[in-house]
């Protein structure tokens, strides 16, 4: 006698085995599950690494103002020397009435020495407010550098 099919819509498949609900879980659900937490380890791996980029950004700005604030610092403590050899305040002038450039350099610490000065001033890199000083012109005006600018 032939195996009776209760229900003659669906017919029976004699090859086709029961499944438990665990393997239909692991062939059906794990698989998604397992993707989905492989997206999620994704993206935290992704915004770490981001987060970790613009932490070192952050640190090289900060390094950089830094040094900015520290030249603009030495930039006004130099300003500021130059202005006191100009008004005779600062004892490095020996007591000379006369203020050559060269001295002016050498005592503010923009040159090594008198000699490196002169070489500064004739190669032309001595500027007063933007300006080049001439070649062998190494007396100044005291009034022409007050306040003005060295470079």
């Amino acid at each position: 006698m032939e195996n009776q099919n209760p229900n003659p819509q669906r017919p029976v498949n004699p090859r086709r085995r029961k499944r438990s609900k665990f393997q239909i879980f692991k062939e059906t659900y794990l698989p998604v599950i397992i993707a989905g937490i492989a997206v999620i380890f994704i993206i935290t791996l992704i915004a770490g690494a981001a987060s970790r980029n613009s932490a070192q950004e952050q640190a090289a700005l900060d390094a950089s103002i830094a040094q900015q604030e520290a030249a603009n610092n030495e930039s006004s403590r130099l300003q500021a020397e130059v202005d006191l050899l100009l008004t005779g305040g600062n004892a490095k002038l020996k007591g000379s009435a006369e203020k050559t450039a060269v001295k002016l350099l050498a005592d503010a610490g923009l040159a090594g020495s008198a000699g490196e000065g002169r070489r500064l001033i004739d190669g032309g890199g001595v500027k007063v407010n933007g300006e080049p000083v001439a070649a062998k012109s190494y007396n100044v005006e005291p009034d022409l550098l007050k306040g003005a600018t060295l470079q």
